[in-house]
């Protein structure tokens, strides 16, 4: 401190002056309000200080302590593993700015927390303290739940107009980060379109140096209308009064967490299915040779390097996956097949506020024969190509690009005092505009009598829209897509982790 400066009321008033402009340059979500610090401290954001500043920022300091403040419910040595940094570390203030934003971007892709921020405080000449700001999450929900049966909404909405009985209604309770400990507890009673049981538990860390996790699901579901065949590259359901298919399902997995961003992950499951006679009789292929019973166990090893700022949305960062996964281990013999998958995502800053994102996904299957119940490529969970949200692609491998442009337009963190839950008071939001070009090829040799349009030729979708990011990753897609056929249209959207 200059010795101009004399009483604690001007220090005051220059740490909370000194936190606002080097918070200001920051593209994070900003924290509005400074705190007062004691005498002989300066405080440090994401950011460094200005040497237009009366403030001597020192080369290096070393750390003293690391403070956690905010966390009620979360346990201290969940948030210390996603820090590199440690008391008695030396950090050059050179480097604090990018190494605070990597340290709280670990933190918040825990998904424990609405926002967090860290501060480093200094005391004295090279001394200092890192504060870890943070508000968690609301952690249990329970209540209703009504949902699409179908893939979108977009195919709910135009393919099958709106019907309400492809919804699916029940109860369901979630407990995040349950004993504080990171783990997650999910129950789900699902009724009807598909009915549907199931428990899940996972245990991110069992050891003392949090490395090893365990992830357990049991479930059970039943349908009196499922898809037999896919006609045109669209489903064809057959519905019924009776059971069409049930279905159970139990898997056990071991995570291993190698530094901050590698991961391992090897899953051992079981399932049994069963169709009703009409569905083999329609389609002998559904499980091949007009079988109306599927049993089988299915190993999994991922291996996933993942450094990414926002897991949800990100702007920017890596991501690599790698996937091998083999069904029939030699005790049934109803279906044997070898899948092996790669993804690669790469996140880009352009500018102040442009963003580009590629994306990369590719998977080949290997077996004697395919029945069509494992027959899926594009279309289903991820693997999208946008300009074909109505449409599903079978086939035996494929690979996919998308491009994705994108512009900030604004970005903002907001408490409403007025909202009686504390987890929901803080309300941060992002809009971008977005301009996008996928392309990609699927290769089909069993499924392309009825359907073969888009298989076994290269095909691109292009389009723009707007995306909302908020709270609790929740993103908001408007979307209007073309596809290489010239069939285009407006699309909605919904992504939310709870």
């Amino acid at each position: 401190m200059p010795d101009g400066l004399q009483s604690t009321k001007d220090e005051k008033k220059l740490a909370r002056y000194f936190l606002l402009l080097s918070l200001a340059g920051l593209n994070a979500w900003s924290q509005t309000t400074a705190l007062a610090e004691p005498a002989q401290s300066v405080v440090v954001g994401q950011g460094l200080a200005s040497d237009s500043l009366p403030v001597q920022i020192p080369n290096w300091v070393i750390l003293d302590s690391i403070q956690l403040i905010g966390n009620r419910k979360t346990r201290p040595h969940i948030i210390l593993r996603e820090l590199s940094l440690q008391p008695g570390d030396t950090l050059w203030m050179a480097k604090a700015d990018s190494l605070l934003a990597r340290n709280r971007n670990n933190i918040f892709n825990t998904n424990l927390f609405v926002t967090v921020d860290l501060k480093l405080v200094l005391k004295g000449k090279q001394r200092a303290v890192l504060q870890v700001w943070m508000e968690e999450r609301w952690y249990l929900f329970p209540g209703p739940i009504f949902e699409l049966s179908d893939r979108n909404f977009n195919e709910w909405w135009n393919t099958y107009n709106a019907d309400l009985g492809r919804t699916n209604y029940g109860l369901r309770l979630v407990q995040e980060n349950f004993r504080g400990r990171k783990e997650k507890l999910d129950l789900l009673f699902q009724f009807g379109f598909t009915q549907k049981f199931s428990l899940g538990y996972n245990i991110p860390y069992i050891d003392k140096k949090q490395r090893y996790g365990l992830n357990l699901n049991f479930s059970y579901s039943q349908n009196k209308s499922i898809a037999y065949q896919t006609d045109d590259h669209r489903l064809d359901f057959i519905e019924s009064s009776a059971l069409m298919r049930e279905r159970w399902e139990a898997r056990a997995g071991l995570s291993r967490r190698d530094g901050f961003y590698w991961f391992h992950y090897a899953e051992l499951g079981f399932q049994q299915q069963q169709v009703a006679d009409t569905v083999a009789r329609l389609n002998p292929v559904f499980f091949l040779n007009g079988r109306n019973q599927q049993r089988y166990f299915r190993f999994t090893y991922r291996l996933s390097f993942d450094n990414r700022d926002f897991n949800a949305y990100p702007l920017q960062g890596r991501s690599v996956t790698l996937e091998f996964q083999r069904t029939g281990l030699g005790i049934f013999q109803d279906f044997r097949q070898t899948r092996l998958g790669i993804y690669y995502g790469g996140y880009h800053r352009l500018a102040r506020n442009l963003f580009l994102a590629n994306e990369v996904k590719g998977q080949v299957n290997f077996q004697p024969a395919q029945p069509y119940s494992e027959a899926r490529a594009l279309g289903f969970g991820d693997n999208v190509m946008r300009g074909f949200e109505l449409y599903v692609i079978d086939g035996q491998g494929f690979a996919i690009n998308n491009n994705t442009l994108r512009y900030r337009f604004f970005n903002f963190r907001k408490s409403f005092k007025f909202i009686p839950v504390r987890q929901f008071r803080t309300i941060p939001m992002s809009g971008y505009l977005t301009g996008y070009w996928d392309m990609g090829y699927v290769r089909d040799k069993y499924f392309n009598v009825l359907s073969n349009r888009f298989s076994n030729r290269f095909i691109f979708g292009w389009g723009g829209g707007i995306d909302l990011v908020t709270f609790y990753d929740l993103i908001i897609r408007f979307n209007y897509s073309l596809n290489n056929a010239l069939e285009g249209g407006f699309f909605f959207g919904l992504n939310t982790r709870i």
